[in-house]
């Protein structure tokens, strides 16, 4: 039997999977990817928290949200994909919402240290190291 014939491995710039790492809403990375359990559509948290203040639909493809209490996820892998994927964001984030807590002290106990921007164990990677990921269609 024959060996498999090697695969060609092309680079993939960000460009062009830029479409599944932002929101549809804002239209930048995704920060807090939630995710709508109805359609599996992600947006940045607090945008799709916004959107559902006035609309009981899915901004993309429009299902139908309960929304008095809507079903949604956070995406903590999908989240990681971004952080992984775009250089200084998670370092950025981080600096964003310390920032943001240090200007109000009263809200800081309220929520957790990741949402402070304190938290360092849920970081699966070095914001220095050189990754590779290989993202892969299988029919």
């Amino acid at each position: 039997m024959d060996p498999p014939p090697p695969q060609k491995h092309e680079k993939i710039k960000l460009v062009e999977i830029n479409s599944y790492l932002t929101c549809y809403l804002c239209e930048g990375y995704l920060i807090d990817a939630t995710t709508i359990s109805e359609c599996l559509h992600s947006f940045c948290r607090s945008c799709i928290i916004n959107f559902l203040q006035e609309n009981c639909y899915c901004p993309i493809c429009e299902v139908i949200i309960n929304k008095a209490k809507p079903c949604l996820k956070l995406d903590k892998t999908l989240q990681d994909i971004v952080y992984k994927l775009v250089p200084g964001l998670f370092v950025k984030e981080m600096y964003r919402r310390k920032e943001f807590f240090q200007n109000r002290p009263a809200l800081a106990p309220k929520v957790s240290p990741e949402e402070r921007g304190e938290d360092t164990e849920r970081t699966i990677f070095n914001p220095q190291d050189a990754i590779s990921l290989s993202i892969e269609y299988i029919r």
